[in-house]
């Protein structure tokens, strides 16, 4: 058993056989706390670790049902798709070498010849382990540099608003003094002017009894002064001290906006894909890659781009399908989408941008207008999620 507080994540066993999955179960439970079981054939009960981080495991001898079974996960939204996780992939020994482009196109995390059974049952427990510090340092530790900048952002965000609020104060401060000489200003004419008033009613001044007021309220006013200089000098003086710090924000709120957005562009033609991408890296943008729907829903799982270039014409799922798939599931419904076609057939276009997309290049593709449309995205994109904040 791990150590008390060790991270360990939940193990799914995902299989088409009650058999395989109970003797790949009976390899896992010594090393981790929660392992459970569910057979493609029918729903399983989650076990007491949902909710945690998973590692799954595809147990089907056939590479084409585990690659099924486990994007049908994904267009279906379950729950373990929905939290961090990573994949191992079990497969038979002729099956190895596609396990391992499957696995190199990011489409699995890793995979491991186990039928027949294997010689070396290890060699699955050092995977999951693996994967585990993998989710471990994912979840725990350094942000990416996608994240630290919507963070820097937020600071920026928060700068404005301190400062915005510390300026209202003051100018309430100072329309407070400014009331209260009005009002001593006032109340002093008419108390000057009540012996003549009191002449017009036919009653006799007494500007001793006025003068006499004035004496008792001119303490009341010099203490209601008095009293709003300290609250205005501590609002200059908290402007001053923090005026370095907020412009510090201000800087790291810059920075952040000068940072390279990730950029990620799926193609299944890899000139095409290679000449958006250098165009893109020209441009200082990172630029990750996919060559397929099903790798670029692969790819998510680990990094959430600022920007996506989705070619609609690809073998296993076309662009529109892709845009669904995204726009139904929240962690990639805010990502802007721009669709890569050489179609330029009306109802193309009108069904892309209904689903969600943000703009169309047709090809063949023109730098400036690669350029132009995804700084135009990326901007609008920036000052709506400004607009949120």
């Amino acid at each position: 058993m791990p150590p008390a507080g060790a991270f360990r994540p939940l193990c799914t066993i995902l299989s088409d056989s009650p058999v395989e999955a109970a003797l790949i179960e009976s390899l896992l439970v010594d090393d981790f706390d929660d392992v459970t079981i569910r057979l493609a054939s029918r729903e399983t009960a989650k076990g007491p670790g949902a909710g945690r981080p998973v590692v799954l495991l595809l147990a089907f001898k056939d590479l084409a049902k585990s690659e099924h079974h486990y994007l049908s996960m994904y267009r279906n939204r379950d729950p373990d798709t929905l939290q961090p996780h990573r994949t191992v992939l079990l497969c038979t020994k002729e099956d190895a070498s596609s396990a391992y482009r499957l696995c190199h196109r990011g489409l699995f995390d890793d995979y491991v010849v186990f039928w027949p059974i294997t010689h070396d049952p290890k060699r699955l427990l050092m995977a999951v382990h693996q994967l585990s510090d993998q989710l471990r340092r994912e979840i725990g530790e350094r942000p990416t540099a996608v994240q630290f900048a919507a963070q820097a952002r937020c600071l920026g965000k928060l700068e404005e608003i301190l400062s915005a609020q510390l300026r209202r104060g003051q100018n309430h401060i100072a329309s407070t003094g400014r009331a209260v000489e009005q009002a001593e200003t006032e109340v002093t004419t008419a108390l000057r002017a009540l012996p003549s008033a009191l002449v017009l009613d036919g009653a006799p001044p007494d500007g001793e009894a006025v003068g006499n007021i004035e004496e008792v309220l001119a303490p009341h006013w010099r203490s209601i002064s008095e009293t709003l200089a300290p609250l205005s000098e501590w609002a200059d003086n908290v402007m001053q001290a923090m005026s370095p710090q907020l412009q510090s924000v201000r800087e790291l709120g810059a920075m952040a906006d000068r940072m390279p957005s990730a950029v990620m562009v799926v193609d299944d033609d890899e000139f095409q894909r290679r000449l958006v991408g250098s165009i893109l890296e020209s441009e200082g943008y990172e630029v990750v890659f996919a060559a397929s729907g099903r790798e670029a829903l692969g790819a998510l799982r680990k990094s959430i781009p600022a920007l996506i270039l989705l070619d609609y014409k690809m073998p296993d799922m076309d662009g529109v399908s892709v845009i669904r798939e995204l726009k139904s599931d929240p962690r990639f419904a805010g990502v802007p989408i721009i669709m890569l076609t050489g179609n330029v057939e009306r109802s193309l276009v009108v069904n892309s941008l209904e689903l969600g997309a943000a703009d169309f290049i047709v090809k063949p593709y023109n730098r400036g207008t690669i350029t132009g449309k995804v700084a135009q995205v990326m901007n609008k994109d920036r000052t709506a999620r400004r607009q949120i904040r």
